[in-house]
Formats: C-alpha cells, sequence, structure tokens
C-alpha cells in the first residue's frame, strides 16, 4: 500500500537500488544513521522494548475476550501507521514506498509474525505466547541451513530438540487444563504462536541488513505494509460475531494502549538490532517471557501447573543456549 506521507517525501533510490540517480549528501544525512559504537544503550534500548512488546501482549490479550483478533491486529498496525508516521515526518526522515529486498523482507515476515502473534495473544496467557513467539533463535538455527549455508552443528540439533520438547509439554499442558473445544482453539494458537517465532527470524535476517536506515524509515514502511496484510486479512475472514462496538470507553483505552506500546517497542527494536550485534541483542529480548508471566500473575491471577512452567524453561533454555553459541552468532551478526 501507498501510506499516507508528506508531499516533500521523496522515493528512496537508494534503498531501492535504482540506478537513475544518486541520493545527494542531505538525502543520505535525513535517512542513515552513524555507525554503531559499543556501548550498552542496544541493550537499555532492547529491554525498554522488550517491556514495551510484554505490556502490548496485554492489552491484545485483554482485547481477546471482545473483539476478534482480526480487528485487533488491524487496529494495532493503523494506529501504528500513524504513530510512525507522524514519529518519521517529526524527526526528518525519509519515507519510502519501494525500497529495497531486504526492507520488503523485514516489513512483509514482520506482517506474518504479527498476525500470528495477535491470534496466539488473544487466545493464549501473555507468557504461553511470548515464550513461543520468541522460538525465532530455534528458528534461525534452523534456516541457517537453507539462507546462510550454515549447516546446525550437533549441540543445535539437540538445543532443537530440547525446545519441540518444551513445545509438546506447553502443549499438553493446554489440553489438560482446557474443556475440549477450547483446547483445539489453543492448540491453533500455540501453532500460530510458532509461526510468529519462524517469521520473526525471517524478519531479523531483513533487519539487520538494514543498520544504516533510520529507524523511522523501517518502522513507517513495516506499518503501512502489515496494515495492507491486515485489511485484507478482515476482508476475507468471518468475523467472530461476538466482537463488541469498538468506541466502548474500555476498548478505546485498550486500543490506544496496544497501538503507543507497539509502535515504541517497534522503534526500539529496531534501534537495538541495527546498532548493536543481533545475537547479544536477542539474549534481552528474552526478558519478554518474565515479564509476561509476572502480567499473568498479577494482572489475571493465573496459576501455572508444573507442566506449563516446565514447558517454558525447555523452550527458553535452549533458545538462549543457540543465541550465545558461536556459529549462530556469527551468522546473525554479519547479516
Amino acid at each position: 500500500m501507498d501510506p499516507p506521507v508528506p508531499p516533500a517525501v521523496r522515493s528512496n533510490e537508494a534503498l531501492a537500488g535504482g540506478a537513475s540517480s544518486s541520493p545527494g549528501p542531505s538525502n543520505r544525512a535525513a535517512n542513515s544513521l552513524p555507525a554503531a559504537s559499543a556501548t550498552p544503550l542496544p541493550y537499555i534500548w532492547m529491554l525498554c522494548g522488550a517491556t514495551s512488546f510484554a505490556a502490548m501482549g496485554g492489552f491484545a490479550h485483554a482485547l481477546g475476550g471482545d473483539v476478534d483478533w482480526r480487528i485487533v491486529s488491524l487496529v494495532r498496525t493503523a494506529l501504528a501507521v500513524i504513530f510512525s508516521v507522524g514519529a518519521a515526518w517529526y524527526a526528518g526522515a525519509q519515507l519510502t514506498v519501494w525500497g529495497s529486498r531486504s526492507l520488503w523482507l523485514r516489513s512483509l515476515a514482520g506482517s506474518g509474525s504479527m498476525l500470528c502473534n495477535f491470534y496466539a495473544l488473544t487466545h493464549l496467557p501473555v507468557s504461553s505466547s511470548l515464550t513461543l513467539t520468541n522460538t525465532f533463535p530455534i528458528w534461525i538455527a534452523v534456516l541457517s541451513w537453507p539462507m546462510l549455508g550454515v549447516p546446525p552443528r550437533r549441540d543445535a540439533w539437540i538445543a532443537i530438540a530440547v525446545g519441540l520438547s518444551g513445545v509438546l509439554l506447553l502443549q499438553y499442558s493446554v489440553q489438560e487444563a482446557e474443556p475440549q473445544p477450547q483446547a483445539r482453539s489453543d492448540l491453533l494458537a500455540i501453532w500460530a504462536a510458532l509461526g510468529g517465532g519462524f517469521f520473526t527470524a525471517l524478519a531479523m535476517i531483513g533487519l539487520h541488513r538494514l543498520r544504516d536506515v533510520r529507524p523511522e524509515t523501517v518502522v513507517s514502511h513495516f506499518s503501512g505494509v502489515a496494515l495492507l496484510v491486515c485489511g485484507v486479512a478482515v476482508a476475507i475472514g468471518r468475523l467472530d460475531p461476538a466482537t463488541q462496538s469498538l468506541v466502548a470507553p474500555r476498548l478505546l483505552a485498550l486500543f490506544l494502549g496496544l497501538g503507543v506500546s507497539g509502535t515504541i517497542g517497534q522503534f526500539l527494536l529496531t534501534k537495538a538490532f541495527g546498532a548493536g550485534p543481533p545475537a547479544k541483542v536477542s539474549v534481552v529480548a528474552l526478558s519478554q517471557v518474565g515479564l509476561g508471566v509476572l502480567l499473568d500473575v498479577v494482572v489475571w491471577q493465573r496459576e501455572f501447573t508444573a507442566l506449563a512452567l516446565a514447558g517454558m524453561l525447555l523452550v527458553v533454555a535452549p533458545t538462549a543456549w543457540l543465541i550465545v553459541r558461536r556459529d549462530v552468532r556469527a551468522a546473525l551478526n554479519r547479516q
């Protein structure tokens, strides 16, 4: 789609790889970032981004009981377009419609991840959803073979197997805790969350290749593409008839919190992965799981079974292990 942009915004030929003309110095300054330095800022940005995403998960889960998940994702992306384009305008960042292949990889994969994640967040506890969507390092280890030519080593396959056993434990705990119809819905949500992790891995491969592009440019392009994808999902799907009026004050407040927290998280994630080593930054991103557990306990008074906790641990532990492994770290960092 072509999101509404100010008249002064020009197409980004540098990102598109066009040969018709070269961007002048002022264009480069407007759309590039200074070289990354060895500072703790990327990790601070990622911690704050993880907090924002955990909050977004809480808002989405709260909306799930009243609004169809496709509407939740559509409103989230519509607000993100408004916030991100406004932020880009204010910061003087150049917006782009076409962009490079890496930018489109990030935006399309991120859109797929958003659809999967919002289905999971509205059907699963926040902590379970965040645990499964943060399996992207496992997916990176798998995708490194066909996409990067780096086959997983023996210990990586062991970590992948352990993570899979954690997923199976989470699935079993869901089936034990819920009535059969609800359990089937939750099982689909588990696989959707894993799909979200897969698409996130693809998005990250494109994201670090964009480290010289302003975060406002990346986030606004992603938001526009995601709005189009979510709009198609609403148009072709049958909405839950229980969806309430979207103008109820409580729902408006939840939607506002959803949009603000999600957009802040996107900006911080883009800055963190663009300025810092992706593998190390990914470790900090796992803090979302602990924050999700906190939300489930404090806000929803949820109690965790031993199976559920064991499943979460068996997913998070090999995920962290894969992040710090030298060959996977090198594969990530050279993107």
